[in-house]
């Protein structure tokens, strides 16, 4: 088919496989810097009051019921 592939010189090897684990370790440190930041973003969403209101229900909650009442509404409708 007229492929070609580039094989690295000999003395080139060593070097290309430092680049590769430290792109390999940089990704991971970004998705672990993107799941923390996506936990952090959600706790700041699931806000509830400070005391004195302790029974302060939080607004994922309230998100939660009103996707539930959305779908037996229209599990109704069907």
């Amino acid at each position: 088919m007229g492929t070609k592939i580039d094989v690295p010189e000999v003395g080139n090897i060593n070097r290309l496989i430092t680049e590769t684990e430290t792109s390999i370790r940089e990704s991971e440190e970004m998705l672990f810097k993107s799941r923390k930041g996506v936990k952090n973003y959600l706790a700041g969403l699931n806000y509830t009051a400070q005391a004195p209101f302790t029974n302060c229900i939080s607004a994922l909650e309230v998100h939660r019921w009103l996707i539930v009442k959305e779908k037996a509404i229209f599990t109704c409708l069907n």
